[in-house]
């Protein structure tokens, strides 16, 4: 069945956020007196609820020092905010994809301040549907906040496609059985993970969507 609808995660694949990122968990893992970590180690370690990249980037299941850091995190955050950045060809490659009749939703595993990030950017127009970590009670790589964008567009899981950075939502694009799953590299993964799930297509940027042989036509 033709595709219809496609659905982004945006750290790490439209945002470019690692150096935000890398920087934001540095700082807490000093004050907090976690042992220092690479670039490589942190950013292989932020994936699923907040509270568990917490625990696992600092080694911990004290619920105190837990609701420290997640307090530490969002004060740092305003710090660092200089630090992002979108993936080249962003606007480019949303705006042809409307274009040729796709319709885009984006599901992220941030809370609602992406929506503030998406209206900076003058991006939140692109996108039907924004669901947030906020938004569920089971996280990625569970398939329920892409279930719940089908639900609210009164589409099919075999019209739709998942564009991700990370293992887990090409995971969780395979268990909602969607039609495309597409890996990319340049985010908070690595080419060897995103290729362990097996995604549909691996790309290193944004533009190359536009040549997927399932997006070049009109959507249906």
């Amino acid at each position: 069945m033709p595709l219809r609808v496609l659905i982004f995660d945006l750290d790490g694949t439209l945002f470019d956020t690692r150096d935000m990122i890398y920087a934001q968990w540095a700082a807490v893992l000093d004050k907090h007196g976690g042992a220092p970590h690479t670039r490589e180690e942190v950013l292989a370690k932020v994936y699923g609820p907040f509270h568990e990249i917490i625990a696992r980037i600092l080694n911990t299941e004290d619920p105190e020092l837990i609701a420290e850091a997640m307090s530490s995190f969002q004060e740092i955050r305003t710090q660092v905010e200089h630090l992002f950045k979108l993936y080249d060809g962003v606007h480019d490659t949303l705006q042809a994809l409307q274009g040729r009749g796709f319709r885009l939703a984006a599901y992220t595993g941030s809370d609602k301040r992406a929506l503030e990030v998406l209206e900076e950017q003058n991006m939140r127009a692109f996108f039907e549907q924004v669901v947030t970590a906020e938004d569920v009670t089971k996280h990625k790589p569970d398939p329920e906040g892409v279930q719940l964008i089908l639900d609210r567009l009164g589409v099919k899981a075999s019209e739709t496609a998942m564009i991700g950075d990370a293992p887990a939502e090409i995971h969780m694009a395979k268990r909602a059985q969607l039609g495309l799953s597409v890996g990319m590299t340049h985010g908070l993964s690595t080419r060897a993970a995103l290729a362990a799930e097996q995604p549909d297509a691996t790309l290193d940027d944004l533009p190359s969507l536009l040549h997927i042989p399932a997006l070049i036509g009109a959507a249906a």
